[in-house]
Formats: structure tokens, sequence, C-alpha cells
């Protein structure tokens, strides 16, 4: 899920878009257009947000573990860890 980073608001009837991540604004069009943040230089529309992305760190870090041990004590070894890493890289891979 995408945690929106950002707020379009209007300031004495001018469109502003507001930064959730560093507080700053900006009325640029393209800005707003895009949903761009020059400061962070970053998309707000595709950020994710810090507590997604810790947990999806947190998930990755424990699918890494069990690979681990999948590879030192499974029957089927580097398989079973090759299927959890592969796992791993779709835990890592934000959705769009």
């Amino acid at each position: 899920m995408i945690t929106p980073a950002y707020r379009v608001l209007k300031i004495q009837g001018i469109p502003v878009l507001l930064c959730l991540r560093c507080d700053r604004m900006s009325a640029h069009p393209d800005d707003l257009r895009h949903r761009y943040c020059g400061h962070c230089h970053c998309f707000l529309d595709t950020w994710e947000g810090e507590e997604v992305a810790l947990r999806r760190l947190l998930a990755a870090a424990s699918i890494y573990v069990r690979a681990y041990q999948f590879q030192t004590a499974a029957p089927d070894g580097i398989a079973g860890a090759s299927r959890l890493l592969r796992t791993l890289e779709q835990v890592l891979t934000p959705s769009r």
C-alpha cells in the first residue's frame, strides 16, 4: 500500500503542493502535475512512507534468516533457500 506523502492545498486561491516528508511547499505547475518535491528529490505519489518501508525491511530480514537456515539445515538446502530469496525480492519490490 502506498502512503500519500503530500497534500494539495489552496493558499489565496493558488494550488500548492505540501510535501509531508520535509514540510516544504511548491506552487510550481510541474511539481503539482507530477507530485514532485524538489527538496526531497522524489515523486511523492510513489513514496511508500518510512513505516511501510521499515515493515518491508523487517519482513525481508526474516525471510533472509529463514533462507540461511534452509541452506544449512533443510533437506532441499540451496533450492529452499533460493525460493525464499525470490520471495525476499518480491517483498523488497514496492507495489505500484
